[in-house]
């Protein structure tokens, strides 16, 4: 992948459409949110682009084949501050929940599938 992709793909990154993500952190548990206020919603949002534009940067060697369970777990530990890693695990499943455009975007941006690796939220999420 070349710089001027690489850049291209980080616009990507910062483009990508959070409205449903954001609504479905942001609603009761009732509805099936986690009843995040906005505020609390796009630090983590930032957090969890943050750590796309890390796996963009691994991906950049590595074109085309999809990233699987263990892999995406080990770039997550590896890009991800521990006292941020239940936020920006709550983040990731409220994308791939939207499973089109989750795998647009990860079509898009990285041009292979990013597998979400299940067990990364905590129980204990402080917010």
């Amino acid at each position: 992948m070349s710089t001027t992709l690489l850049e291209e793909s980080k616009f990507k990154i910062d483009n990508i459409d959070f409205t449903t993500t954001r609504q479905r952190l942001c609603l009761s548990h009732h509805q099936g949110g986690f009843e995040w206020a906005l505020i609390d919603a796009e630090f983590a949002i930032k957090r969890y682009v943050a750590f796309l534009e890390s796996v963009l940067n691994y991906v950049h060697q590595k074109v085309g084949r999809p990233i699987f369970f263990k892999e995406a777990r080990r770039l997550f530990e590896q890009a991800v501050a521990e006292e941020d890693r239940g936020v920006v695990a709550i983040v990731w499943e409220a994308h791939v929940l939207s499973t089109r455009q989750y795998a647009e975007d990860c079509h898009r941006i990285f041009k292979c599938f990013l597998h979400y690796s299940p067990g990364l939220i905590v129980s204990d999420v402080p917010l």
